[in-house]
């Protein structure tokens, strides 16, 4: 999956679509490669693991 910010053209058609307050450009994320589907976050971050059985949490907020 590969995801970005929304750029202005789009977040102009998502909000009027959507009803998407202004102050929501800065976390419109665009999904791609279909581009039609989004999500309004925050800057979004990612881990990757081996899943093995019982593990910690990747997110853990207190480590880099």
């Amino acid at each position: 999956m590969r995801i970005r910010r929304a750029t202005a053209e789009e977040f102009a058609t998502l909000s009027e679509r959507h009803r998407l307050a202004a102050e929501d450009a800065e976390y419109t994320w665009m999904v791609d490669p279909e581009g039609d589907s989004f999500v309004v976050s925050g800057t979004p971050s990612r881990r990757e693991a081996e899943l093995t059985g019982d593990r910690e949490a990747l997110y853990d907020t207190s480590k880099p």
